[in-house]
C-alpha cells in the first residue's frame, strides 16, 4: 500500500457513503461513479463484498424512491444487474406516463364535444322562445314606452 493510501481510503469511503444521484445525472453515470468509489474505498476487500457494497450504495443513492423500492424488492446480486433492472423500470415508467397523458387528452376532447353539444341545445331552445316585450313605464306587455 502506498504512503497515505489509508487516509485516501477513508475519504473514498465517506464519499461512497454519502453519494446520491444528482438531478442531471443518468443512471449509467451514477452507476459508473459508484463502482469507481467502491473500488477506491475498498481496494483490498474481496470482490463479493465490493459488489454487495456497490449494489447497496447504488440503490440507496437513487433519487427516485419508487425505483429504490423496486430494486430492493428485486434484490439484485451485482451492480450491472441492478443497473439493468433500473433502466428497464425507467423505460416502463416513461412509457406509462406517455400513455396516461394520451388518455387524458382524449378525455378532454370528449369533454369539449359534450360542452359544445349542450351549448348548441341551449341556443336552439333560446332561438325557439318568443320574446315578449314589456313596457318599462307601465309594465304592460306588448309595447315599449316611446320617447
Amino acid at each position: 500500500m502506498r504512503f497515505g493510501q489509508t487516509h485516501l481510503e477513508q475519504v473514498y469511503q465517506s464519499q461512497m457513503t454519502n453519494r446520491l444521484q444528482k438531478s442531471s445525472e443518468t443512471l449509467q453515470e451514477f452507476e459508473a461513479d459508484v463502482a469507481r468509489l467502491v473500488r477506491l474505498a475498498y481496494s483490498s476487500a474481496p470482490e463479493l463484498m465490493m459488489e454487495c457494497l456497490a449494489v447497496q450504495t447504488f440503490v440507496s443513492g437513487l433519487r427516485d424512491e419508487e425505483l429504490q423500492r423496486f430494486l430492493r424488492l428485486a434484490r439484485p446480486k451485482t451492480l450491472i444487474y441492478a443497473l439493468a433492472i433500473a433502466l428497464e423500470h425507467e423505460v416502463a415508467m416513461k412509457a406509462s406516463r406517455n400513455h396516461a397523458r394520451a388518455r387524458v387528452l382524449t378525455k378532454e376532447v370528449d369533454h369539449f364535444k359534450l360542452v359544445e353539444k349542450v351549448l348548441q341545445q341551449v341556443m336552439e331552445v333560446l332561438s325557439k322562445k318568443k320574446w315578449v316585450v314589456r313596457c318599462w313605464n307601465c309594465g304592460e306587455m306588448g309595447h315599449v314606452k316611446s320617447a
